[in-house]
């Protein structure tokens, strides 16, 4: 049983994960809805992360799954989103009428106490558009969001992952995050 009651948002990066890691670190914290927002193409060499057969597993040991990709998702195909470093502006993202519709079924599931974890392709939060996106949308609305690193089984919090950032990446400008 987890020690934490009530509602929860996390996020996990599936990188070189196995199914069952993933699947484990669900359990472990009773998250009830997976929230997949990888966009295809997804990798060749992982068949088993792909949204029909990562839903089937998922659901077989009862977590249910939701695929937000078309919404949410890593790779979006719009242009208009990239600034002039090739880079997503995360605040024009989040202003798209698809990305506020997925946003809100996220902040329906909070308000619903449910448990329920943001399923993205980086490993690493602090490289994710999960956190820069999602998380950091959820935080600027006073919602608590934590970070599932791969290395130590570890928590990270949204001003966690921004003080690394800043730190790692020196005098940069971060307004693509929004509020901070």
């Amino acid at each position: 049983m987890f020690s934490e009651a009530g509602a929860a948002i996390y996020t996990l990066g599936c990188g070189a994960l196995l199914i069952q890691n993933i699947a484990g670190w669900l359990e472990a914290r009773e998250v009830e809805y997976i929230i997949d927002i990888r966009s295809p193409p997804y990798a060749i060499e992982r068949p088993e992360l792909e949204p029909e057969h990562l839903s089937q597993y998922m659901r077989a040991r009862g977590t249910r799954y939701l695929n937000l990709a078309d919404q949410l998702g890593d790779r979006p195909r719009d242009i208009s989103l990239f600034n002039k470093h090739r880079q997503i502006d995360y605040i024009k993202y989040r202003q798209r009428p698809l990305a506020s519709k997925g946003l809100e079924r996220i902040r329906a599931a909070f308000q619903m106490s449910c448990r329920v974890c943001i399923l993205g392709r980086e490993a690493d939060p602090v490289r994710s558009h999960r956190a820069r996106l999602i998380g950091q949308t959820l935080h600027d609305e006073g919602i608590h969001i934590r970070h599932l690193v791969h290395h130590g089984s570890k928590l990270m919090t949204q001003p966690e992952l921004l003080h690394h950032l800043w730190w790692s990446q020196g005098d940069i400008d971060l307004g693509f995050l929004g509020t901070i």
